[in-house]
């Protein structure tokens, strides 16, 4: 715990917070960073088709493209999940989708500097693109856990 901690000290260009929720978003070589309090989440970069930013006249999200299934109830990272159209073929239908706060462009200079390779650009979108969580399946989904 240590060492991610150490390493997030030392190596991240970009951190954006959410007071009010005590969130903070990270990225750095090793992947993107979700941390909440006590709890951290890690996508790493290695495990992604592609990343971007898609946006609106006013919205701006980072979009994180796995390549292969995701955890769509994971504690920390349930929220981001979108159930869309994958980048390309191949690819799942969830991915993370992360609203930025304020300006898109410390994240995309984040996003070109850590995983160059996995960059698709920033892509408009339609008004409505954003969606919402699916909060009741995540509860039925859970409650099934549970159960079993």
């Amino acid at each position: 715990m240590l060492f991610i901690l150490m390493a997030l000290l030392f190596s991240i260009p970009v951190v954006g917070t959410w007071r009010t929720r005590r969130w903070v978003m990270a990225f750095d070589a090793t992947g993107f960073w979700w941390i909440r309090r006590k709890e951290i989440a890690l996508i790493p970069w290695e495990s992604l088709a592609g990343v971007g930013i898609y946006c609106t006249h006013r919205t701006f999200t980072v979009e994180l493209c796995p390549r292969d299934e995701i955890d769509r109830d994971d504690p920390l990272l349930w929220g981001f999940v979108r159930d869309t159209e994958p980048l390309r073929p191949g690819l799942p239908r969830l991915r993370y989708r992360i609203g930025l706060p304020h300006s898109f462009k410390p994240y995309e200079k984040a996003l070109r500097q850590w995983a160059p390779e996995l960059w698709f650009g920033r892509v408009v979108q339609p008004l409505s693109y954003a969606g919402q969580p699916d909060r009741a399946g995540h509860r039925e989904r859970m409650a099934r856990r549970q159960e079993g």
